[in-house]
């Protein structure tokens, strides 16, 4: 789903931002039918280790259904608005720390989808691992989208007002996906996230 919105993105294709829309429909249903296959197993007396596995799970499915809202919801929108207005980052700067980015969360969403199907220790360690990195590139793309706003025309608003939504959509299913990996791994590994 994540990749074929970056795909939408690059190419400006209406076409592929409507079909990760249409993704997340076979997402919601996945979600319900997981829930439901929870709530059969919730009915069963569970150890404590198995109640605890069972918590996780479902603040799993809960976290990943609504990282999949943000990208059907928000990040789809803005992509719109891109093509739309015919907009891309102006500067190299700018789309090399927005590709980083991205780059950076696709591959958590995969860690943590793999933490997740696999009870991958190492995955969600993953996740957590790049928070500072996140966090930097970040910091580097806000500090650049401010030092530019006072030198640019006002029609130049409207393109950093929306690359600003998409850091901060991106941050969010950053968030999301290492919210998932912190049940996954130690807890003094899941501290530091």
């Amino acid at each position: 789903m994540f990749s074929t919105l970056r795909q939408a993105f690059k190419e400006g294709d209406m076409h592929l931002m409507d079909s990760v829309q249409k993704m997340d429909d076979q997402v919601d249903i996945l979600h319900d039918e997981i829930l439901e296959y929870l709530s059969d197993i919730r009915q069963e007396p569970l150890t404590d280790h198995q109640s605890e596995v069972f918590r996780t799970l479902m603040g799993a499915a809960i976290n990943l259904e609504n990282l999949a809202d943000v990208i059907e919801t928000e990040l789809v929108a803005i992509g719109k608005a891109f093509i739309d207005q015919q907009e891309k980052p102006t500067e190299a700067a700018t789309m090399i720390l927005l590709e980083d980015f991205a780059d950076k969360v696709g591959q958590a969403i995969a860690d943590v989808i793999k933490a997740v199907s696999e009870s991958s220790e190492k995955a969600a360690e993953n996740v957590i691992a790049v928070k500072d990195e996140i966090r930097r590139i970040s910091d580097e793309f806000l500090t650049q989208q401010s030092e530019s706003m006072g030198m640019k025309e006002a029609d130049s608003l409207q393109l950093i007002r929306l690359q600003m939504e998409l850091l901060d959509k991106l941050r969010q299913i950053y968030t999301l996906a290492k919210r998932v990996a912190k049940d996954f791994v130690p807890l003094e590994v899941a501290s530091k996230a």
